[in-house]
């Protein structure tokens, strides 16, 4: 999947509204090849499974941030759901939408 591509989709995702300085959604994160690439300041996950690029309460990456990180706490699924009750600036991306978009995402890293 190419950086082109994923551009594509992430204007697709509405804007979320976070609470400053929470990482509490900042786990393990899966990365596609572009995506890793994007990314100048290349970080080792510890053994805590934190994600490495939100140590001080924001993300260090945030304009390269992953699709997972974009599409979590606007996507209206329990799974997906911000821990303290945050979401988009407007509403909520359908359970549906969000399964297409990854669905585009997975067939793209096939390529």
């Amino acid at each position: 999947m190419k950086i082109e591509d994923l551009e594509k989709i992430y204007p697709k995702i509405p804007a979320m509204i976070c609470k400053s300085g929470c990482t509490d959604c900042c786990g393990p994160v899966p990365w596609s090849k572009s995506e890793w690439d994007s990314v100048e300041d290349k970080r080792e996950v510890g053994d805590d499974l934190h994600c490495p690029y939100a140590k001080h309460g924001i993300c260090d990456i945030y304009a390269q941030r992953p699709l997972i990180c974009r599409l979590f706490g606007v996507v209206d699924h329990p799974a997906m759901t911000c821990p303290h009750g945050l979401g988009p600036l407007l509403e909520k991306m359908p359970h549906e939408t969000a399964s297409r978009i990854l669905n585009q995402y997975h067939d793209k890293l096939d390529e």
